[in-house]
């Protein structure tokens, strides 16, 4: 049951990160700390072994959130390097994501048997 309620979180916070344009930048910076505190949650709850892309994963979020407040201070460059730099992270969750319900769909099926 937990990590379905993690599960859950993760879901709605990435989502009313990605909502940005239409809940405000404030919304945004919450939501995207709450997420960011759920991923290295989820992390250790989930994965005890870390691989290269995990980290790559990671990495990659800490920058992008990084980036994020001098694309709020100073746009421009900055909000484009943070705006790239959130859809790489989106394509690379869409992909952990996808990996990870193939792999736990065959471990249910091994199971089963």
């Amino acid at each position: 049951m937990g990590k379905k309620l993690l599960y859950g979180a993760l879901a709605i916070s990435g989502l009313v990160t990605m909502l940005q344009p239409l809940t405000g930048a404030m919304v945004h910076k919450m939501a995207a700390s709450v997420f960011l505190v759920l991923c290295v949650g989820h992390m250790i709850v989930c994965h005890r072994k870390l691989t290269g892309a995990g980290v790559a994963l990671l990495l990659l979020l800490l920058v992008a959130f990084a980036t994020g407040v001098p694309a709020l201070i100073q746009g421009g460059m900055a909000g484009a390097v943070h705006a790239v730099l959130g859809i790489l992270c989106l394509c690379a969750m869409a992909a952990h994501a996808f990996a990870r319900r193939k792999a736990l769909r065959s471990g249910k099926e091994r199971k089963r048997s």
